[in-house]
């Protein structure tokens, strides 16, 4: 309003009054600013030394021009923020950027803006909520669920969206994403076991198992539970190689000798004289059992 414009105006010529030189400087370099950031830092030195409030608006005003860039303008809010604490001006130029999030990396940085200058958790709950409705994988369920968790503290909410995930989830890959992500998330080991089974039953060879295997060594460090698995992989598994990488597996993720033996003995049994070699290699470097690894030596010898 006009009384507004005319407070503005005498405070900018109070100020000026009062920092003379400065202000010479001040029009000297904005006339030199060409890109955003260098006016943004002029405004900022404007409102740290002379607290003008009313140029360092102009000025802000002058580098939202100036801005092409998505990461840009949400600089400048933040920016806003800290000088001048405009809410409804950070709120536009928040509301144009949503407009322009077109990946999950936008969205997060989106968030972050408005949850660390205006506080506004409805409006993230709306975001993410038209996020929700455009999940089509359980990938897309995973990384929303991910932010839903980092940026709300939401569990259940992040719950509902691994449930969506598991639904939607198939095949060996999918079945351990989600599971992976359970266990990350929700700290639910018995519900990322529930995930595992079903990863455990899509397992057809011993490259599916050893995938499993794996991920389950490293993520949920559950000896009884990897147990299971190398069961099951035993009855799944019959050929004399498969075997020979099962015992392998059974040493490397549980150092279990006694079980990694006993597969042993059943890939002796099914192996021919072309599997000999492999055999006692394994048994040599793997279960370092060079007893065993010479009599099947022997055994090649002997044809």
């Amino acid at each position: 309003d006009d009384d507004g414009w005319i407070e503005a105006i005498k405070t900018q010529l109070e100020k000026r009054e009062t920092h003379k030189e400065l202000y010479v400087e001040f029009v000297k370099r904005e006339q030199e600013c060409t890109t955003v950031t260098s006016m943004s830092n002029l405004a900022n030195e404007v409102f740290k030394k002379t607290e003008d409030i009313p140029y360092t608006r102009n000025l802000y005003r002058k580098a939202e021009g100036l801005c092409n860039h998505f990461g840009e303008y949400l600089e400048l809010a933040r920016r806003i923020h800290t000088d001048l604490n405009d809410v409804d001006w950070i709120r536009a130029i928040y509301e144009k950027q949503q407009e322009k999030c077109d990946d999950y990396h936008k969205y997060n940085t989106l968030v972050d803006g408005i949850l660390s200058t205006l506080k506004d958790d409805q409006w993230v709950r709306k975001i993410f909520a038209s996020l929700e409705a455009n999940c089509t994988k359980e990938t897309d369920y995973i990384r929303l669920a991910r932010i839903v968790q980092a940026k709300l503290g939401d569990q259940e909410w992040a719950k509902k969206l691994l449930g969506s995930a598991d639904e939607k989830s198939q095949g060996l890959s999918g079945h351990i994403a989600v599971g992976g992500a359970i266990l990350d998330i929700l700290r639910d080991r018995e519900y990322a076991k529930t995930l595992f089974d079903k990863a455990e039953a899509a397992c057809t060879c011993r490259d599916d198992y050893e995938r499993l295997i794996s991920f389950v060594d490293r993520q949920a460090h559950e000896t009884n539970y990897l147990k299971e698995i190398f069961n099951a992989a035993e009855k799944k598994l019959n050929g004399t190689r498969d075997l020979i990488y099962l015992a392998e597996s059974i040493l490397k993720h549980s150092g279990d000798q006694s079980r990694a033996k006993s597969v042993y003995e059943k890939a002796e049994q099914t192996a021919d004289s072309s599997q000999f070699y492999e055999l006692a290699n394994s048994l040599a470097n793997k279960l370092k059992d060079n007893k065993w690894a010479s009599r099947v030596r022997r055994r090649i010898e002997l044809g």
